[in-house]
């Protein structure tokens, strides 16, 4: 599924085949989708969720190589160190990135809603616009990052309390 294939789309629901290999960054920005399946045969879908705001959850396939979600409907990589997406709509107020994730994928809580956030202490750096236009209330940034990322907060309209770790 190429770049930007679905953006803006008012498509709520959509079933993926199980030949799927590759969804591109942004193939579903700004969407009306609020859940998919990711097939056991998908390699790379690094961003294609960004800014999108009515997701409630993902869930991969179990025998999907590359991927895995937890149950609250996050997408990580396989070994569980990167956190690639979050739900922005994941019917939770509070989440608390799980021990052993060690960066965070561009734009992974772009437009998530959520009243706190906390970061492991094993997490050590994020990709760019991380919290582009969220609504989360606290953040804890933990103690294990020693840089902010580029753009990390760009945009974010709704971040009222930030805990900068003092190694920043």
């Amino acid at each position: 599924i190429g770049s930007r294939a679905f953006n803006y789309a008012n498509i709520k629901e959509i079933s993926f085949p199980e030949s799927l290999e590759i969804i591109d960054r942004w193939a579903f920005s700004e969407s009306s989708l609020r859940s998919a399946y990711i097939p056991a045969n998908v390699k790379m879908l690094d961003g294609a969720f960004d800014s999108t705001a009515n997701m409630i959850s993902f869930e991969v396939s179990p025998d999907n190589q590359y991927y895995c979600s937890d149950s609250d409907g996050v997408i990580f990589n396989k070994d569980k160190t990167a956190l690639i997406c979050f739900p922005a709509r994941a019917p939770i107020s509070e989440y608390t990135i799980p021990d052993g994730v060690l960066y965070i994928a561009i734009e992974a809580f772009s437009k998530s809603h959520l009243h706190k956030l906390v970061f492991n202490n094993d997490l050590q750096s994020t990709a760019s616009s991380v919290f582009y236009q969220c609504y989360i209330d606290i953040i804890d940034l933990g103690t294990g990052l020693r840089e902010l990322s580029e753009s990390m907060f760009w945009s974010n309209w709704g971040t009222a309390r930030l805990t900068i770790p003092e190694n920043i």
